[in-house]
């Protein structure tokens, strides 16, 4: 038993000690947390840059901040964060400037040193893609929401928050900004997948119905997206837009390739100011040849405003949007369009518009102004500068109103002052170009009925009929008659160079059973007027009128005209003598007055 006591008292030794061995790992294991903990707390910094660097990494972008903090609980809080292109432009190509972001790792992360972050939130921010005109290059090419490198790692919930998200376009280095849409945005991922992310975009107010939402899920290579969305009320853009019901998916690869299916099932633009603020620098911002230049010089010249649908798809480039290919259409449910150079507004316009990337077709679009109807057709290809069109404007009730009389030029006003027209007309009105300094503007106009009188000659026409044909620099009058109580007046001719300052007239009037009274005596000039005055003639006259332009086509208007009275009475007033049946051939020249073959 004494032998033994040794043996059982070093066993016991040996449990002592594996005990305190075994207690010794929790309390290691504690201290090594508890220094860990502390060197993060006392190296805040170098989170700080982690941060930044794994921020970096989600945008494959440039970061740089006025200030960034450390928080003990594992948060960094930065001030006035800048996220650029990895290659900056000589101008500014900032695509995201951002009042604070606040920014937290998972402590799972931090005591495993692995710091990761889990939650980014971004406020008072504007995210500003930027289209570069002159090298056909977005800042936002290279800008890419990415998952972080390594199979553990995972994406961070990130929340966006009082931001804008701004287009814009630079011509010479100037940046100008087109459109600008209000939004909150989150990014979460969805739980048990590495890479996938769902995200929601809230945008502007709806006219009263809330704000619009847009809904979406992302995972690399893949975006859909629903819901809607709207622009801003912005007295600074020159339209404002909503769209209620959105669709889209986008297709994408590492060398930048996509495939975008759209479909928007209503969109609702609207003019936020009357005024053209882009009219001295728009050319400048037109962009290169492409679907999409032809589309915003569509909206820079037409204005419209409405409701469409659009269902469309696109291949090609993000690095080059403008050599996309493109195919689809545009659904016109209620638009209003109102071309920049004839301020004629046709609303309520309704059809269909066939879209290429090279070409687009107007398929029979019905319009109206007021009580006229419009009807538009045509097409359009080839978009760059061997830019061919063919478009036309047609309509069978045509008001001759204040309207129209406003959206013509100043010497078209000129023009339709001299006959001051009333009425109603149709209408043929092309423009075409096959080449680039061959562009044709023709305009049949066929009179329904309208009343005109010429300033120098205010006879009144009434009832006419016939056609006008304006071309380029001509207007040819063809059978323009006024038929009324018997008294028929026919008018032919042409005038051409009419752009000149000495426009060249080759008109003839012929005048049948013109009644001698009043109505006609008003419409002679003051010479004529008094001599025809004294004579108190009464009866009827025909009349042969050439309107001419002589001495080689070089001197001022003239006109003589070759009257016929028949079954006329007259009676001077200094020879109260009563001459019946009178017949004779008058010539009227401007300043003379000669009679023939008088007979009474």
């Amino acid at each position: 038993m004494l032998q033994k006591m040794p043996v059982n008292s070093n066993k016991s030794a040996k449990a002592e000690n594996s005990k305190k061995k075994f207690l010794s790992w929790p309390v290691r294991g504690l201290i090594l947390i508890f220094c860990s903990w502390l060197a993060f707390i006392l190296t805040g910094k170098v989170l700080c840059k982690i941060a930044l660097d794994q921020i970096a990494e989600l945008t494959n972008t440039k970061i740089t901040t006025k200030s960034v903090d450390f928080g003990i609980n594992g948060s960094v809080f930065i001030k006035d964060l800048v996220i650029r292109p990895e290659r900056q432009r000589k101008y500014d190509d900032t695509i995201l400037k951002a009042e604070t972001v606040y920014a937290r790792f998972g402590i799972g992360g931090l005591l495993l040193l692995h710091p990761q972050l889990k939650r980014i939130s971004v406020k008072d921010f504007i995210f500003d893609a930027q289209h570069d005109l002159d090298t056909d290059r977005w800042n936002i090419a290279a800008f890419r929401i990415k998952p972080p490198k390594g199979a553990a790692m995972e994406m961070p919930v990130i929340r966006l928050k009082r931001g804008t998200l701004q287009y814009s376009e630079v011509s010479n280095g100037q940046v100008k900004a087109v459109a600008a849409v209000p939004i909150d945005a989150g990014f979460a991922p969805v739980p048990k997948t590495q890479d996938d992310c769902r995200f929601n975009i809230t945008t502007a107010d709806r006219s009263g119905r809330g704000r619009s939402v847009l809904t979406g899920f992302w995972k690399p290579g893949r975006i859909t997206i629903s819901g809607g969305i709207s622009s801003a009320d912005i007295p600074a853009f020159e339209k404002a837009w909503t769209i209620n019901a959105l669709h889209a998916q986008l297709n994408y690869d590492r060398s930048n390739a996509y495939s975008l299916k759209l479909k928007i099932e209503d969109l609702r633009g609207r003019h936020t100011f009357a005024g053209d603020t882009f009219a001295a620098d728009r050319q400048a911002f037109l962009g290169k040849p492409g679907p999409f230049t032809a589309l915003q010089k569509f909206f820079n010249n037409y204005r419209p405003s409405g409701t469409v649908a659009i269902d469309l798809q696109a291949r090609g480039s993000l690095e080059r949007l403008s050599e996309s290919t493109l195919v689809g259409k545009l659904c016109c449910k209620d638009v209003s369009i109102c071309y920049c150079g004839f301020p004629y507004t046709i609303e309520h316009l309704i059809g269909w518009i066939d879209l290429t990337e090279k070409s687009a077709v107007l398929n029979n679009l019905c319009g109206r102004h007021g009580d006229t109807e419009v009807t538009l057709n045509g097409w359009s290809e080839d978009f760059g500068p061997n830019w061919k069109y063919q478009i036309r404007m047609t309509s069978d009730n045509m008001v001759l109103d204040n309207d129209l009389y406003e959206a013509l030029s100043a010497k078209q006003q000129k023009s339709w002052s001299a006959f001051s027209p009333s009425g109603l007309v149709a209408i043929d009105y092309r423009l075409s170009r096959q080449s680039q300094p061959d562009e044709k503007e023709t305009l049949l106009v066929e009179l329904l009925g309208i009343e005109a009188a010429y300033s120098q000659f205010p006879y009144p026409l009434k009832n006419l009929s016939g056609s006008l044909f304006f071309t380029n620099d001509n207007v040819t009058v063809s059978d323009v008659i006024s038929q009324v109580n018997g008294c028929k007046i026919t008018l032919n001719g042409k005038v051409t160079a009419c752009s000149t300052e000495q426009p060249i007239y080759n008109i003839s009037v012929e005048a049948e059973d013109v009644p001698l009274d009043s109505t006609l005596a008003s419409s002679l000039s003051d010479k004529e007027s008094n001599f025809y005055t004294r004579l108190n003639m009464s009866g009827l006259a025909d009349a042969d009128i050439k309107i001419f332009t002589p001495q080689q086509d070089l001197g001022p208007a003239s006109f003589i005209a070759d009257v016929s009275l028949k079954g006329t009475s007259l009676r001077a007033e200094d020879f109260p003598l009563v001459i019946s049946d009178v017949s004779a051939k008058t010539i009227i020249t401007p300043g003379l007055i000669q009679i023939e073959d008088f007979k009474g």
